[in-house]
């Protein structure tokens, strides 16, 4: 069992990345093994809703990347989601990841226990009300159907302003998420 990370950036080394490497060198200074996965970097095609996977012998009619990100959700003990907020939603290679989430939908994942969900969001223009509204919503039915619970957020809004480094502040928080994470 390992921490699934999917971090949603197409920037290598923005916030998303910077976010992802701060958490990944929380998980290994505590010894917790860890998938990283860059969304960007996967070969993943829209879902054709062709209900092929409501068969158990199917796991979906596409086969590309998703079917290893399928197995790493499976096998997951806890999933840190780290992505940029664009118009007050989640990338489109992202999206198509939640998506091709209705393999899920049609046979929903059952464990012995829920496993915690973490999310880290990145927005990039002024704080405005509905900046971090939506993307909760864009995973709920993931995580209910992968038997998952969201266990905490951190989002930074305004990120345009900082600079190419993250704040102290900003690694200090995301830090100490990955540090929940890792007990989890």
């Amino acid at each position: 069992m390992a921490i699934y990370i999917l971090e949603s950036s197409s920037r290598k080394t923005g916030y998303s990345a910077q976010a992802a490497q701060a958490a990944i060198s929380i998980f290994e200074a505590q010894g917790a093994a860890y998938i990283y996965d860059r969304a960007i970097s996967l070969n993943v095609a829209y879902c054709l809703a062709c209900d092929k996977c409501i068969s158990e012998e199917v796991e979906c009619s596409v086969k590309d990347d998703m079917l290893g990100v399928y197995a790493n959700l499976i096998k997951a003990s806890a999933l840190l989601f780290i992505t940029p907020i664009t118009f007050s939603s989640v990338p489109a290679q992202l999206k198509a990841i939640l998506d091709r989430g209705q393999r899920f939908y049609n046979r929903p994942l059952k464990r012995e226990a829920k496993i915690p969900a973490y999310f880290i969001a990145f927005g990039g223009a002024k704080p405005y009300k509905e900046q971090f509204e939506i993307y909760p919503l864009q995973f709920k039915h993931l995580l209910k159907n992968i038997d998952a619970w969201q266990a905490g957020a951190l989002n930074f809004a305004h990120t345009d302003a900082y600079g190419p480094r993250l704040s102290d502040a900003a690694a200090r928080q995301i830090q100490a998420l990955a540090l929940q994470a890792a007990g989890s």
